[in-house]
């Protein structure tokens, strides 16, 4: 997560990875474990976007959708263009203000580390 302060704007990695739960049949507590009765199954939708939040009006400003499975991993804050990462091994820059895409490359692999600069 990173904030602008020349666009008043918070840019929020975001996703959904749903999780289905079925009960265990013939269910045996453990001594040590989460012992939740539960068995989990497939993600059968996952959703990711890069969201711009305008905190000052408590509302959304922009958002980018990622159709990539792993979905964003990373955001951070520039003068005027936000950089954003995936799994699936895009690094994307957006314009600050608008989320209008300016450029994009494959970094061959999926991109999950937190941001840096010098």
């Amino acid at each position: 997560m990173a904030y602008n302060p020349n666009t008043g704007l918070v840019y929020i990695p975001a996703q959904e990875i749903g999780q289905d739960f079925t009960p265990v049949k013939d269910f045996k507590p453990s001594p040590m474990g989460w012992n939740i009765d539960v068995a989990a199954g497939s993600t059968p939708a996952v959703k990711g976007r890069l969201l711009a939040w305008d905190p000052v009006h408590q509302k959304e400003a922009w958002r980018v959708s990622i159709s990539v499975r792993g979905t964003v991993a990373c955001s951070r804050r520039q003068a005027t263009s936000v950089a954003q990462g995936d799994a699936a091994g895009n690094f994307n820059v957006y314009r600050a203000d608008s989320g209008e895409k300016l450029w994009s490359m494959s970094a061959q692999s999926a991109v999950m580390a937190g941001p840096m600069t010098l």
